[in-house]
């Protein structure tokens, strides 16, 4: 049956007989998963559904989500653990005090945050944070130690004309590059209204 396989799939089937109250509380969430969907409904709205649950049972819950999407169900998911909603939704509503801060697919979202990919970079040489003066490309700064610097760059701003740029005048030992994830998106949109 429908209930019998997700209670295999998310450990449970040997509490089965167990009262709810009786279970730990990320067990008590897996349940009320289970009868959320066991009726195999085409709209379901889950609310926290990663609450007090560990990193194992989170991706259980994001396996099982991306089955229900693949079936055709339609996810309405609250969350505030924006790493692992990245990895499920493909439109994304994020919200500060209430009100919409950015809507849309990943996509959009990175183009209308204007926020690009981060950039570790150790130099060959000792270098200071005035050796780079922000602009319209270079956002921001932050010094790691005295020959590391990460920088955050435009959404318009191609890694490789920045890199080149640099290396006219500097010699690079190390490089790491990050594409902005939507915490990182989402605190930047909010640290903008704030400053403005």
């Amino acid at each position: 049956s429908q209930a019998e396989k997700w209670l295999t799939v998310f450990d449970l089937n040997e509490r089965k007989k167990d009262q709810l109250k009786s279970l730990s509380k990320g067990n008590q969430q897996k349940v009320q998963l289970i009868s959320a969907i066991i009726h195999q409904p085409k709209i379901v709205f889950l609310d926290e559904p990663f609450s007090g649950l560990d990193p194992i049972n989170q991706e259980k819950v994001i396996q099982f989500l991306q089955t229900l999407k693949q079936q055709g169900t339609t996810i309405i998911l609250s969350a505030h653990q924006m790493s692992l909603v990245e990895k499920l939704a493909d439109r994304f509503l994020l919200m500060n005090h209430g009100k919409a801060a950015l809507y849309g697919e990943m996509q959009e979202i990175r183009e209308s945050a204007k926020l690009g990919n981060s950039l570790i970079v150790q130099f060959s040489d000792p270098v200071t944070l005035s050796d780079f003066p922000l602009s319209e490309q270079l956002l921001k700064t932050s010094s790691l130690d005295n020959n590391s610097i990460k920088f955050t760059l435009s959404h318009a701003c191609p890694v490789p004309q920045f890199l080149q740029t640099m290396l006219t005048s500097h010699q690079i030992e190390g490089l790491q590059i990050h594409q902005p994830s939507l915490h990182d998106i989402y605190i930047n949109s909010i640290q903008g209204t704030h400053n403005g």
